[in-house]
């Protein structure tokens, strides 16, 4: 056939219509019509030869594009990916070493983790640097927040005076019953802050000055503050040193305090000058009094001894505590000083005991360990002790002791224990 067609293209044998087997063709202008198919199945990519469906080769992503239609495929040999003619436009399909398409239709998530800063760099009008936030609980470093439309500053440290809002010369700033901020009006000169009591707004009031007027207040306190260390003075006009509170139940003056009273030869006096419902201080002496029961410190011309404690119905306590961490401690430190010049006797301590009527055991001293009789003078003037075991011994003191065998020992410095017998 070959030798009577002319002019050929091409080598081989004539090709009927039905399923012919082309070898190595170059077809221009070739198209399969609707309902045919193009069948590629049979490429199996089993060896290295050239096979399957080989893309049109563009020399970057965006080649020349058709001059109509869309939907033309071409090979990236830049960007080793597929691409895609949409009829305006060139567009990856994927391919390559991407994954996929990424979709309108499907969140972020789609691509790979991506960094605050991979972020950044493919967006161009953020601010700041460094990471990205959300609203929940967030950590930013030194932000310029603007003028923000709301702020709670509950929890906010370091507020600078120079960041309050301007306001009014001479306003304060209050707090109602409900917890609300408001402003204290300004007062004029020499008026002072007052309080008007819990729940009500304090005010700016006229200063006390010479007098005090009740019908304006019904209380007046002055308080030192915290400045412990600072005094208030008054300088009452004329020649009268006297600042007096409701007549003379209250007075100050020619170096003397009275409060209830007014009395003589004393430097603190409350309720009266006579030894009777009386606490008052002179020079040397302090006198505390209600009827019978009395307690006297010092010497005045009424008392003779340097201390007087006289409770007709009651007892003297003395319980002080030790409770120093180190060192050594004494509830009661008696000392006294001796120094007569002619005769008589001294006594340290003198217990004086005038048993009228007790139908019990009368005791003139008793000590005492955790509640419980240890030693003690009865009023008998007999010596008892409480019966114990051998005990430490002390260096340098002898140890007096009976034990449950009723039997009387002495105990040396050095530990010996010697029993004392009676013959």
């Amino acid at each position: 056939m070959t030798a009577i067609v002319g002019p050929e293209q091409g080598t081989g044998s004539i090709l009927g219509d039905q399923s012919p087997t082309i070898t190595s063709a170059t077809l221009t202008g070739a198209s399969v019509p609707d309902g045919s198919l193009l069948d590629l199945s049979a490429v199996v990519h089993d060896d290295a030869g050239a096979q399957g469906l080989h893309l049109p080769q563009a020399a970057s992503a965006t080649p020349t594009s058709p001059s109509s239609g869309e939907g033309f495929l071409a090979w990236d040999a830049a960007g080793n990916q597929m691409i895609a003619y949409n009829g305006s436009a060139w567009a990856a399909v994927g391919g390559g070493s991407g994954s996929g398409d990424a979709l309108v239709a499907n969140p972020l998530s789609q691509f790979a983790a991506t960094t605050s800063a991979q972020l950044a760099g493919v967006i161009s009008d953020e601010t700041g640097s460094s990471l990205l936030v959300f609203n929940t609980s967030p950590t930013l470093v030194t932000p310029a927040l603007g003028t923000p439309s709301a702020a709670v500053l509950t929890n906010a440290t370091g507020l600078p005076v120079t960041g309050l809002a301007n306001g009014t010369d001479g306003e304060l700033i209050t707090w109602s019953a409900t917890g609300v901020a408001e402003t204290v009006a300004v007062g004029t000169a020499t008026h002072v802050l007052t309080s008007n009591g819990v729940g009500v707004a304090p005010t700016f009031q006229a200063a006390g000055g010479g007098s005090f007027d009740s019908t304006a207040q019904d209380a007046l306190t002055w308080s030192d503050g915290a400045n412990a260390s600072n005094l208030w003075t008054f300088d009452v006009s004329g020649t009268d040193t006297t600042l007096k509170v409701q007549s003379d139940k209250w007075f100050i003056g020619a170096g003397t305090v009275h409060i209830g009273g007014a009395g003589s030869n004393t430097d603190l006096r409350i309720s009266g000058g006579t030894a009777t419902n009386t606490i008052y201080m002179a020079t040397r002496d302090i006198h505390i009094a209600t009827n019978a029961q009395e307690v006297h410190i010092g010497k005045i011309s009424d008392l003779t001894t340097g201390l007087s404690v006289d409770c007709a119905d009651g007892t003297v306590d003395l319980a002080p505590d030790l409770i120093a961490a180190t060192g050594n401690e004494i509830a009661f430190d008696l000392q006294y000083t001796t120094n007569k010049a002619t005769s008589g006797d001294d006594t340290g301590l003198l217990i004086n005991l005038t048993d009228t009527a007790s139908p019990g055991r009368s005791y003139l001293l008793r000590g005492q360990v955790g509640g419980t009789d240890q030693v003690g003078f009865d009023a008998d003037g007999v010596l008892f002790m409480l019966e114990t075991t051998t005990p430490t011994a002390i260096t340098n003191y002898g140890r007096l002791y009976t034990k449950t065998d009723n039997k009387i020992y002495f105990q040396d410095g050095a530990g010996t224990e010697h029993e004392i017998a009676f013959v």
